[in-house]
């Protein structure tokens, strides 16, 4: 299976892990990946897409956000260039961030971050 369509099925698994397990908190795909049309690429850049963001955003109360890039098992350390430059301006912020490729490092973040979740998971 390509790897795309082995991330696009990790992604849609923590969707639903979210929105089951942790329904308090809002989780939502920022869409900058895929091919563009250069006109498209050139207008979608003029309204703030900036390439390397990760794949999720993720918001808790109170006024937490944390963002997690997904990848497929075994390419954690294939980040573009560009996702690792965005990597480097998160940390410089000290924003939460995660490379996960399982559902359970996903799980292994909600729980070092604190995001309330009925999950009984445990590590």
């Amino acid at each position: 299976m390509p790897r795309r369509h082995i991330e696009r099925d990790l992604q849609r698994a923590v969707m639903n892990y979210f929105k089951v397990c942790c329904p308090r908190a809002i989780a939502v795909h920022i869409p900058n990946g895929g091919a563009r049309r250069p006109i498209e690429a050139a207008i979608l850049k003029t309204m703030g897409v900036v390439p390397g963001v990760p794949d999720l955003l993720v918001m808790w109360p109170p006024r937490n956000f944390a963002f997690i890039e997904l990848k497929a098992p075994g390419s954690a350390n294939r980040l573009s260039e560009a996702q690792k430059e965005f990597h480097s301006r998160l940390v410089s912020i000290d924003a939460l961030n995660v490379v996960a490729t399982s559902i359970d490092e996903v799980r292994a973040a909600v729980r070092a971050w604190g995001i309330p979740s009925n999950d009984r998971w445990t590590a």
